[in-house]
């Protein structure tokens, strides 16, 4: 599990230092706040890699491939605290195994060493052309090293050309991929996210935990007729596919199979309350800690929502050495970023007198 962070110059943060995760951290407060780039952070620093450069772009910021390629010298601007490309990012963690992962991006025009890269490789005539095509195109490069307590584990670069669009590779074996970064609104393929965890023995806690929401289904199938789809029977036999049962449904089927189905890794979920009834808050909550101990996760999840908010500190208290909660709040003054930690005590204290403690304080 992830213990603490420390950001320089990546997106919001100019330079930022959290410490005290839990195993379930749930971070609140106004919008721009840093919330959704935190997830956005740690998704990075636990995977060094331009395919996750490349996925913040596309799914996270819904940054136009078309329009990178027709500006490739601001195609990382973005990323850089104030846009400023000048600077060095530095991320840097630190887990329960006392690793200490160092993450470094610095953006130039210098493709010298990506040539050279790409000559020792295996030089067929396409590479050569698309050396020739970019040494004559507008160009920047985005460079990616990591390394563990002092030891280089991931080394890549991404370039955006305007000739090629963007390309990149990874000098070293790609590390495994050791966290599921939850988005609101992007569609999971579930069905074969279910067809693994029927085929683990895990299909009734995946019933279970659907019931949560409805009580009234009874039994989940997978048809394969012209597509694998998921079909939810209820009580009264009635047989539906999973799209017909709505948001919640769908949200906590999303949730509990992204769990069982990745043992030790990080659960990231931005705007945790979406689709949820607040009657169900308190269960899903439940649900989620239970399972987090269980199969060894670590969940970090954002909100707006103070009923979330409430519903996380009430079960809470089942968990005292889970759960944390932080108060994202950027200074007025500074604009910097810091994650105020709420004991569950303070934070039970707080809520009863209606204290501010979504960065509204």
């Amino acid at each position: 599990m992830i213990e603490s962070i420390e950001i320089k110059n990546f997106r919001c943060f100019k330079d930022t230092k959290i410490t005290q995760f839990g195993r379930v951290n749930l971070l609140g407060g106004l919008n721009n706040s840093g919330k959704t780039a935190l997830l956005e952070t740690i998704h990075l620093a636990q995977n060094p890699d331009i395919e996750i450069i490349r996925g913040l772009q596309n799914k996270v910021r819904r940054e136009s491939d078309l329009f990178i390629k027709a500006n490739p010298e601001s195609a990382w601007d973005n990323f850089f605290y104030q846009q400023n490309t000048k600077e060095i990012i530095s991320i840097n963690t630190t887990n329960n195994e006392k690793i200490i992962r160092k993450v470094l991006l610095k953006c130039n025009d210098d493709i010298s060493g990506c040539v050279e890269f790409m000559q020792n490789q295996d030089f067929d005539s396409e590479t050569k052309k698309y050396i020739e095509d970019i040494s004559i195109s507008k160009k920047s490069v985005l460079h990616l090293d990591a390394e563990d307590n002092g030891k280089i584990v991931a080394s890549s670069f991404v370039i955006a050309d305007t000739r090629r669009g963007i390309t990149g590779t990874s000098k070293l074996k790609q590390l495994e991929q050791s966290t599921i970064f939850l988005l609101t609104g992007l569609k999971l393929q579930l069905t074969s996210h279910y067809e693994q965890a029927r085929f683990d023995g895990k299909a009734d806690i995946v019933l279970n935990a659907i019931r949560i929401i409805d009580n009234t289904i009874e039994k989940i199938e997978v048809f394969n007729i012209g597509e694998p789809i998921i079909y939810l029977t209820k009580k009264d036999g009635v047989r539906m596919p999973l799209s017909l049962f709505g948001d919640a449904v769908n949200t906590v089927l999303k949730f509990i199979l992204s769990i069982i189905n990745n043992p030790k890794k990080i659960i990231l979920i931005d705007e945790i309350e979406n689709g949820i009834h607040f009657t169900n808050q308190e269960k899903i909550w439940e649900m989620l800690f239970n399972l987090a101990i269980e199969y060894k996760v670590q969940i970090f999840s954002t909100t707006h929502s103070l009923e979330m908010i409430k519903a996380f500190t009430y079960i809470a208290q089942k968990f005292p050495e889970d759960a944390v909660y932080f108060e994202m709040v950027r200074s007025q003054k500074t604009q910097k970023i810091k994650a105020i930690k709420h004991n569950l005590d303070t934070l039970n204290f707080e809520l009863e007198r209606n204290i501010g403690i979504r960065g509204d304080s």
